[in-house]
């Protein structure tokens, strides 16, 4: 029988899991995180997101008696291997977007060449704006601004609804589960936030960000800021591009280090 992950042990199960995947960050798993004993193993799934009554792993097992006839989602080369090495065949494979990571350093120092537009804006940005950096707000500001950025975005995919509920979620349990929020004030009002999380000590995960466009350059300067919050954490991921063109350009933008394909699989 599965078990949601309540907010409370939420981080427990991070730690457990948490190696690289976006998905095993501690505000995610409060959000979709389910888990069970089975032969003795701790099992780790979501809802799905388009299914909702199906709960693929987000984590594939190591015992192989759990390999069999699995479902799982945000599955690694890596976990792939493992699968095929016991001999199980894999019935379904279809790949469905690819994890972004980033070298913390790189958005820091913002050097060379493939930094030079990333750089310019966070400049700008910094001389153009008179703003003031928080590390709190009200959660009621919080979710008007969702609804004002919520309203601007002109395209909306399958995936935007659940990314728009994760997003409330965050906030209104921002007291609860711990994580580094940057808030961004400019003429006294919200003009853009972020939230980021600890996975272990090679990675934090970028949870989400949403900014008023109208202010150029703000987006890269909150990155900016994200990184040097982080500054002793080597490696971060942002998840995937969550089929939407406009977040895969801004990923892009930020000059990963590698992006790693993720893939659906049934074996049997």
């Amino acid at each position: 029988m599965l078990n949601k992950i309540r907010v409370e042990e939420a981080e427990k199960f991070s730690k457990i899991f948490g190696k690289d995947k976006y998905v095993t960050n501690h505000f995610y798993l409060a959000f979709n995180g389910f888990y069970e004993t089975k032969n003795k193993e701790l099992l780790l799934y979501e809802r799905d997101e388009l299914f909702q009554n199906d709960f693929p792993f987000i984590v594939f097992p190591q015992k192989e008696k759990n390999m069999i006839r699995a479902v799982a989602t945000h599955c690694t080369k890596e976990e792939i291997e493992r699968i095929t090495s016991k001999k199980l065949q894999i019935r379904t494979m279809q790949a469905h977007g690819k994890e972004y990571y980033y070298k913390t350093k790189d958005l820091i120092e913002m050097k060379g060449k493939n930094f030079s537009s990333f750089r310019k804006q966070v400049h700008k940005f910094e001389k153009a704006q008179d703003y003031r950096i928080l590390n709190d707000y009200s959660r009621e500001k919080i979710i008007s601004f969702i609804r004002y950025w919520e309203k601007g975005q002109k395209e909306k995919n399958d995936l935007f609804d659940l990314s728009l509920d994760y997003s409330i979620f965050c906030d209104e349990n921002k007291d609860k589960i711990k994580g580094e929020w940057i808030f961004i004030e400019i003429n006294d009002k919200l003009a853009g936030y972020s939230l980021s999380c600890k996975l272990n000590k090679n990675y934090w995960v970028g949870v989400h960000q949403k900014v008023n466009y109208s202010y150029r350059g703000l987006g890269k300067f909150l990155m900016h800021k994200r990184a040097l919050m982080h500054s002793e954490i080597p490696y971060f991921t942002l998840g995937t591009e969550a089929k939407d063109k406009g977040i895969e350009i801004f990923k892009d933008s930020l000059h990963p280090f590698k992006k790693e394909e993720r893939y659906f699989i049934i074996t049997e």
